[in-house]
């Protein structure tokens, strides 16, 4: 255990980007919650042509949120402008997410690498 609580005072200065790059990744997950749930929706209407009704008092928050955004977003005054809308929505939230997901790497590679050579800068220090 103790070696573990040497590494980790390495990390200790870094908790702010280590705590964003865990809310990036909470964000990513439900961005990509949002993306599959809007796709399926999207789906039901290309192949089927119908929308998802909304009943107020079915399943989970999260669920009537969901359908509520999907509802919003595939019901408009044309089947093309539904459509063009959802591709649009689909297209821009998995942009959005693959820009988060290099932030986060980009977040973490730093601090990786920072640390590494901390850790190497600390090592040469002790055997010289």
């Amino acid at each position: 255990m103790r070696p573990y609580i040497k590494l980790f005072r390495y990390l200790l200065p870094y908790k702010g980007l280590v705590i964003t790059t865990w809310i990036i990744s909470l964000l990513l997950l439900c961005l990509d919650g949002i993306s599959v749930w809007i796709g399926a929706g999207f789906l039901e209407k290309i192949i089927t042509g119908k929308t998802l009704v909304l009943h107020p008092g079915d399943g989970s928050f999260l669920t009537r949120f969901f359908d509520y955004i999907t509802v919003h977003i595939l019901q408009q005054s044309t089947p093309f402008k539904s459509l063009l809308m959802g591709a649009f929505v689909l297209i821009g939230a998995r942009l959005l997410i693959s820009m988060l997901r290099m932030i986060k790497l980009y977040i973490f590679a730093q601090v990786d690498e920072t640390i590494l050579k901390k850790i190497r800068s600390d090592l040469f220090y002790h055997v010289t």
